[in-house]
């Protein structure tokens, strides 16, 4: 037997082998991207959860990059009760089954991390949790064990202005023109 015929017996058997490969380490790099495009943004808890848990306003800013930097205020109308910059870190489980679905309706759960929290928050707010993204309905909720520390919607008009870049921006391009300048 040579080379040529052992080769051609087990082509298959590698092409599966190396099938299978790709299916393992590309989804995960492509979940990252999908996920880290998916948070970033400004999101806001609806009046019901903050109604519930006293508060006038609680945001989150996440912007995504090589940093993963996240904003968090929390205010009551009186004062401010956190106002915070952090970074985070996103663990995304590809291979949990409900993450690997291509159904939109199934929401995606996944670890997050946040670092240099300030201590006052620590019971209400923990560095580790879980972080659930519905798609469906455009919302974005913090989970810690039983309880939820965050639910909240994508702003997107903010979102898109803190995204976008001044010199692209048709606005403050009007606005130059017309010598008026922000």
């Amino acid at each position: 037997m040579n080379f040529s015929n052992i080769f051609q017996k087990n082509i298959a058997i590698i092409l599966i082998i190396f099938i299978i490969i790709l299916i393992f380490i590309i989804p995960p790099i492509t979940i990252n991207k999908i996920c880290d495009k998916s948070i970033s943004g400004l999101w806001e808890v609806d009046n019901s959860f903050a109604l519930e848990a006293g508060i006038d306003r609680f945001i989150i800013y996440f912007e995504p990059g090589k940093e993963n930097i996240c904003w968090i205020l929390i205010s009551t109308k009186e004062n401010i009760l956190i106002n915070h910059i952090t970074s985070y870190k996103l663990n995304t489980n590809w291979f949990i089954a409900r993450n690997m679905s291509f159904n939109m309706d199934t929401p995606r759960k996944f670890n997050i991390k946040f670092n240099d929290l300030p201590d006052n928050i620590s019971d209400t707010f923990p560095m580790e949790q879980i972080i659930q993204i519905d798609y469906n309905l455009g919302r974005l909720s913090l989970i810690n064990g039983k309880n939820i520390s965050f639910t909240g919607y994508k702003n997107f008009c903010i979102s898109n202005l803190i995204h976008s870049d001044i010199k692209d921006n048709p606005i403050i391009k009007q606005e130059q023109n017309d010598d008026l300048f922000i």
